[in-house]
C-alpha cells in the first residue's frame, strides 16, 4: 500500500513540476504574440504617418527625396557548400550586413559594387561601373560592368514602389565574334529586372543564378572559379536594395559642416 502511494505521489509530483515548464513558455508565447501585434499596429501607423507626410509636401510643391544604398555581390554556391556555411538572406537588415562581413572576410562573396543614389520620387536613377568598348566599323559603343537603374515611386499605403534593373556582365575573350574584320569579345551577363514595395529602411534582397563557362588568368574574372565536372562554374548574383527618405543639402554649408551633404534621415536633427 505504501508502494501504491508513493508511486501515486511521483506521478503527481511530476505532473505538477511538467504543468509549471510549461506556464511559462506559453506565457513568453503569448507575449511574444502581444508584441508582434503591437509592431505590426506601430508599422501601419508610420505608413499613415509617411504618407500624411508626402501628401503635404506634395502640396506645398516640394520634391521628396529618397537615398537608395545598393549592393550588387556574387558568390558561389560550392564553396558555402563546401565551408558548411548557409547563404540565408533572410533577416533583419543589421544582421545580413554582419553575415555578408564575415562571408566577405571568408572569401565566400565578392562585393561588386556599393553605389548609392539619391534622387527624386518619379525620377529615373542610374549607376554604372565598369568601361566601354567598340563593336563594328560604325564604332558603336557597348557597356560592361556593373548597371543599375531604378525609378522609386510611392504608393498609396506611405510605401515606396521600386522599378528596378540590376545588370553585371564581364568581358569573355575566350568567345569572340568577328565583325567587319575586328575581334569582340563576348559578354557573360547576369541581370535582374523586377518590381518591388518597400516601407523606408526595409531591405530587399534578391538573387540570380547562372552557369556558365569557366574563366582562366587574364579574364575579366579575378576570383577563381568553382568548376564542376562539365566544366563550367555556377554564381549566384546578388542584390541588396535599401531605401531611405532624406533631406536636401544645406543652403550654404561652410567647408568643414559636418551636416553638409545628403544622407540624412528626413526629419532628422
Amino acid at each position: 500500500m505504501r508502494i501504491c502511494c508513493f508511486t501515486l505521489l511521483v506521478i503527481a509530483t511530476v505532473t505538477f513540476a511538467a504543468a509549471q515548464e510549461s506556464e511559462p513558455a506559453a506565457e513568453k508565447s503569448s507575449r511574444q504574440n502581444a508584441d508582434q501585434a503591437l509592431l505590426q499596429k506601430k508599422l501601419a501607423e508610420l505608413n499613415e504617418l509617411q504618407a500624411e507626410i508626402q501628401a503635404l509636401k506634395k502640396k506645398l510643391g516640394q520634391e521628396q527625396q529618397l537615398l537608395i544604398q545598393v549592393q550588387m555581390l556574387e558568390a558561389r554556391p560550392q564553396r558555402f557548400k563546401e565551408s558548411g556555411e548557409k547563404l540565408n538572406l533572410d533577416g533583419p537588415g543589421d544582421e545580413l550586413q554582419k553575415r555578408i562581413e564575415q562571408w566577405r572576410r571568408d572569401k565566400l562573396v565578392r562585393i561588386l559594387a556599393e553605389p548609392q543614389l539619391v534622387t527624386l520620387l518619379g525620377r529615373p536613377a542610374s549607376f554604372h561601373v565598369g568601361g566601354r568598348f567598340p563593336v563594328g566599323a560604325a564604332g558603336k559603343m557597348t557597356d560592361f560592368g556593373e548597371r543599375f537603374d531604378v525609378v522609386a515611386k510611392p504608393n498609396d499605403s506611405g510605401g515606396i514602389r521600386l522599378e528596378l534593373h540590376a545588370h553585371h556582365s564581364m568581358l569573355d575573350f575566350e568567345r569572340t565574334t568577328t565583325v567587319d574584320g575586328q575581334a569582340v569579345p563576348s559578354l557573360i551577363v547576369r541581370e535582374i529586372d523586377t518590381s518591388a514595395e518597400l516601407r523606408p529602411d526595409q531591405t530587399l534582397a534578391m538573387a540570380s543564378f547562372a552557369t556558365e563557362r569557366t574563366t582562366h588568368a587574364g579574364s575579366a574574372e579575378t576570383s577563381p572559379p568553382d568548376r564542376a565536372d562539365n566544366g563550367t562554374e555556377s554564381i549566384e548574383f546578388i542584390v541588396l536594395v535599401t531605401v531611405q527618405f532624406v533631406d536636401a543639402m544645406d543652403p550654404a554649408p561652410g567647408p568643414n559642416d559636418a551636416k553638409s551633404g545628403y544622407g540624412r534621415p528626413s526629419g532628422g536633427a
